[in-house]
């Protein structure tokens, strides 16, 4: 492993040693159009309308099985 990781390390001094002072910051390596949607506020269903849709609730809100073991 520890050849590998001197292999990824050459490479990365190799990259640094690279001029890109004249190649502008991008935030994508491609242009991108956003595919996100516009924020805007609308009703929303009454929570019990939601709930009766629901296998099961608890507090108010929707059960869900554990996901996560947190003993230990």
């Amino acid at each position: 492993m520890k050849s590998e990781l001197d292999a990824i390390l050459g490479h990365m001094e190799e990259l640094n040693e690279l001029d890109v002072s004249s190649v502008p910051p991008t935030f994508h390596s491609v242009s991108a159009a956003s595919a996100l949607r516009e924020d805007i506020v609308t009703e929303s269903l009454p929570r019990e309308e939601l709930l009766r849709s629901a296998p099961a609730q608890e507090a108010g809100g929707f059960a869900v099985p554990k996901v996560l073991d947190t003993d230990g």
